[in-house]
């Protein structure tokens, strides 16, 4: 529980440094978040990974991750090998991961791996949604950098 509270304030507190430090020179570029979509067992765990593609270094980000509690319940995350500093706060079905840096950190490949129980029945489908507001996510110099999110499913099998 203590985590869960301290992940929330460090969300929050990210949310405005942002504000504060003012990511409003718009920069566009191809930065893409992507959730995997994987095959999972009724009642066992599933990781699912989330990759950074495009990445034209990044000091500050905030994104969501939506899922459907009926079928998955969240169990934790993996930190992945882009950011050194990871928290994520869990709500109801919402995910927001915030990671902080002191500097731009470049670089592609696994952001983080979700970890789920399947609670689902057999033969369903269930979508985890990447959600990316404005001023999210930005650069040392104060950019902010634009993202296009790909949502990932959890195809339920027996």
């Amino acid at each position: 529980m203590k985590k869960r509270i301290f992940a929330l304030l460090l969300a929050v507190a990210l949310i405005f440094t942002l504000g504060a430090v003012g990511c409003s020179k718009k920069k566009t570029d191809g930065l893409v978040i992507s959730v995997e979509s994987v095959k999972a067992k009724a009642g066992k765990m599933v990781d699912v990974p989330v990759e950074i593609s495009g990445n034209p270094g990044i000091m500050a980000l905030l994104i969501g991750f939506e899922f459907d509690v009926e079928q998955l319940q969240y169990a934790g995350f993996e930190k992945g090998k882009v950011f050194s500093d990871y928290e994520i706060a869990e709500n109801d079905g919402e995910l927001k991961l915030m990671c902080l840096e002191n500097e731009d950190v470049k670089g592609d490949g696994e952001l983080v791996t979700l970890k789920f129980k399947v609670v689902g029945k057999d033969n369903a489908k269930t979508d985890i949604k990447v959600v990316i507001e404005d001023n999210s996510i930005c650069n040392y110099d104060e950019e902010l950098i634009k993202a296009t999110g790909e949502n990932g499913t959890v195809k339920i099998k027996k």
